[in-house]
């Protein structure tokens, strides 16, 4: 009967370890998605932010332009 509850002890212990290394890995991989995520959205926030200003300025280049002829 010793020798069962050694083992449920010892399971249980392992079973402990286990999880808490699983919510290690979850919290690490939603850090990592965290910042790829702020990575991504900043990327796109700056890539618009250039797209409008070139249109802006090709825009205003070709009205100008126009004005002359």
């Amino acid at each position: 009967m010793a020798d069962l509850e050694t083992a449920l002890t010892q399971a249980r212990a392992e079973a402990a370890a286990l999880a808490e290394q699983l919510r290690q890995a979850r919290l690490d991989l939603h850090r990592c998605g965290a910042a790829d995520m702020n990575r991504t959205l900043l990327t796109g926030a700056i890539s618009g932010v250039l797209g409008l200003i070139s249109g802006l300025g090709l825009g205003l280049h070709i009205s100008t332009r126009k004005a002359k002829s």
